[in-house]
This record gives structure tokens, sequence and C-alpha cells, in this order.
């Protein structure tokens, strides 16, 4: 009984130890965001007392060889959502080649990423964000007076949840839905573990590890790597590391996401099947392809695209296949 007790006052010290000692650990961030890691177009919307950062890029039409006309209105639109650890930037090879064709185009940080909203206690279900999105591309519209009657989507990875999310809360305003490396089920809970990312020395803790080992631009030239399943070049790596050396709240954002991506909401897309579009890399090992075809067994009249020699983001690594791919879908 001694030793028993011993091992449980060891343990006890060890706890309360682990639970001191990150508080006096230095986390390497920066105080405040430098501006000129922005876009020119870079543009802040708090709605419903999120902030969020999105940029808009009007529809261009050729008219003539050399001629580019701005057109302030379109009937179409197409709202772009990145995955996790994403941001607008993970767009940006794509958009000229909807512009080009008269689409209004919008790509949107999520809270938690890119340069959104930082708070902890916003929720991340689905069907939530979804609500904030609609009501971002209904300011957007009466802002620049753009008549936009409908709307594609295009998710990628972590974002395909939240298009479809839209897709299913107005599909009278969707067009076509684009899941790129997402297929999604319907449901997400946080689970036991979500409780567990909510003791405040393990939150610190993972702050810690993270900004001293994780945000920086070897930790993300590997990350990259395997998401492309190819090297990323100097830009690419700095366009993703950007926002997590500038936001000094993004590891507790992405740990409370975390706790708060439970949906009460079970959706159905039995209705919406026939304009969803899979998009899969041949060689994606983030998000297995049997994701897609398990999506296609449950909603068979959904098309999956492949894209060979492509990992998790084709629309970076592959653009002229994929941009080709929306253009046919779009157009």
């Amino acid at each position: 009984m001694k030793i028993l007790r011993k091992i449980l006052y060891f343990l006890l010290f060890l706890f309360i130890f682990l639970s001191i000692l990150p508080y006096f650990l230095w986390l390497n961030i920066k105080e405040k965001r430098d501006d000129k890691v922005l876009y020119k177009n870079s543009v802040f919307m708090r709605v419903d007392g999120v902030e969020l950062h999105y940029r808009v890029f009007l529809p261009i039409k050729n008219e003539e060889k050399n001629q580019k006309d701005t057109i302030k209105t379109a009937q179409k639109g197409v709202l772009m959502i990145h995955g996790f650890s994403g941001s607008t930037y993970s767009w940006q090879k794509n958009v000229d080649s909807l512009t080009k064709k008269g689409l209004l185009v919008v790509l949107v940080d999520l809270p938690a990423f890119g340069f959104s909203d930082k708070s902890t206690t916003i929720s991340h279900a689905n069907s939530y964000k979804s609500k904030l999105l609609w009501k971002l591309l209904e300011n957007i519209q009466n802002n620049q007076k753009n008549a936009v009657t409908k709307w594609h989507f295009v998710g990628h990875s972590m974002g395909a949840g939240t298009a479809l999310a839209m897709a299913h809360q107005n599909p009278q305003q969707t067009d076509k839905i684009v899941l790129v490396g997402g297929a999604y089920s319907g449901k997400m809970q946080s689970g036991w573990f979500g409780y567990v990312l909510a003791y405040p020395p393990l939150v610190r803790w993972v702050e810690v590890l993270a900004t001293n080992y994780a945000y920086n631009p070897a930790y993300f030239e590997k990350l990259l790597k395997g998401a492309y399943s190819q090297n990323p070049n100097e830009k690419d790596i700095q366009g993703y590391y950007s926002p997590f050396e500038q936001e000094k709240n993004i590891t507790r954002a992405i740990l409370a996401m975390a706790r708060n991506s439970a949906d009460s909401i079970s959706m159905d897309f039995s209705a919406l099947q026939d304009r969803i579009t899979l998009i899969w890399g041949e060689n994606d090992k983030w998000v297995p392809i049997k994701n897609a075809e398990n999506f296609i067994k449950k909603y068979p009249k959904s098309t999956l695209k492949i894209i060979k020699n492509a990992g998790h983001c084709p629309m970076e690594t592959h653009n002229n296949e994929f941009n080709g791919l929306l253009g046919k879908l779009f157009f």
C-alpha cells in the first residue's frame, strides 16, 4: 500500500508539474499581423459577430482579342472554400479561368484559418458556417450590386462539408457543387477528445510545440510536399505559412474548432446528388479515393472525376486539368 501511495503521489506531482510548466515556456509568435501579407483585394466583414476575411474577383468578358470589359453584374457566381490549414491562397491558380468566362468569384477564409476570426467560442458546425457564408454572399451582392441568382460551390477537403451544407440550406440558389478531395459523410462529432482539448495546460502545450517546432517554413514545406505529392515552391510555402506566422491565436482557434465541430443537423444530399461532382487526385494520400467511392455508392447520381498523378491539392498542382473540369461543369 505504501508503494502504491508513493506512485499515486508521484503521478499527482507529475501531473501538476506538467500542467504548470508550459506557462513558463516561450511562444514563438508575433503580437501583431503584418498587413503586407494581405492581398490588394482583401476585405474584412463582421457577420453575426464573426470577422471574415474574403476576396472578390469581378467577372471579365473578352469580347475582342486584347480587349477586356469588366462586368458589374453576373447571373452566376462561385464561392471557393479551402481545406484544413488552407486560406484564400489555395485557389490562386483557379480564379482567372472563371472570371474570364463571366463568373463572379468569391474566396473566403473559414474561421480559425487564414486571416478570419480566431475566437475560441465560434461554432464550427457546417450548418452554422453555411449560414455565415450565405449572409456574407448576400452582403457582398448588396455592397457591389452584383445580381447573382445562382451560386456554384467548390469545397476542398474540410471545406467540402461546408459547401454541401450551403447547398443543403439553400438549394434554390445553388447550381453545381464540387468536392475536391473531400467526400463528406453528413455529420461531424467531436466526441470525448473535444473535452480533452479543452484542458488549458494541454492547449498551452500544443501552442508551445506548434509555435516553436511547426510554424516555420521548413515544416510547411514538408506539409505541402505530402499534400501536393511533389515539391512545393517558395511562393506556395510562404502562402500557406504566412497566416500561421502572423495570427497570434491560431493554435487556440484550431483546437477550439476540434471541440466545436459537432453538428446537430444530419444532412441528406439525395435531392442534390445530380449536381455534385467529386474531383480527386489519383495519388491523394491524405483523403483516400475510397472516401469518394463510398460517397458515390451512397449518392449514385453524383459524378467522380480523377486527375492522374495529382495528390490532395489538384487545383494547385494540376490547375490546367482542374480548371478544364470546372469549365465543363459550369459552362
